[in-house]
């Protein structure tokens, strides 16, 4: 069962303006999420495959390896936010936050930050339900 596709070429049409650069952002991980999607359909029907033919079982086991050193990556990549996180929270505590600007610059970057990391948490949980 596979979820419909959403086409990718809505409003890219030559005539109109260049897309702003949350458009382009927008489609960029519609496209990634479509083809992380793709491979995880490609990996299910493989897997069930095996079961009528076992030489198959090295493309699967190529998946996995691939989904692994994906949820690896992922992984560190949540770390890392993490850090930058606690990172900033420090310099909130320790700058002088008077400025109603530098207050509002903190806080759009945690922002920021904490939708990224919403964004790896969801692709690690899918990950996992894959290996």
């Amino acid at each position: 069962m596979n979820p419909p596709k959403i086409p990718l070429d809505i409003g890219l049409k030559k005539k109109y303006n260049p897309l702003p650069e949350t458009d382009k952002l927008i489609h960029e991980l519609l496209t990634a999420s479509q083809k992380k999607s793709q491979i995880q359909n490609d990996y299910h029907h493989i897997n069930t495959i095996t079961n009528k033919n076992p030489y198959i079982l090295k493309a699967i086991e190529a998946y996995k390896s691939y989904f692994k050193s994906k949820l690896q990556e992922k992984m560190a990549q949540e770390k890392i936010l993490f850090l930058i996180l606690e990172h900033l929270e420090k310099l909130k505590n320790q700058i002088d936050c008077t400025s109603k600007e530098q207050l509002a610059h903190f806080n759009r970057k945690k922002n920021e930050i904490s939708q990224e990391l919403i964004v790896l948490q969801n692709d690690i949980e899918d990950y996992y339900k894959i290996i």
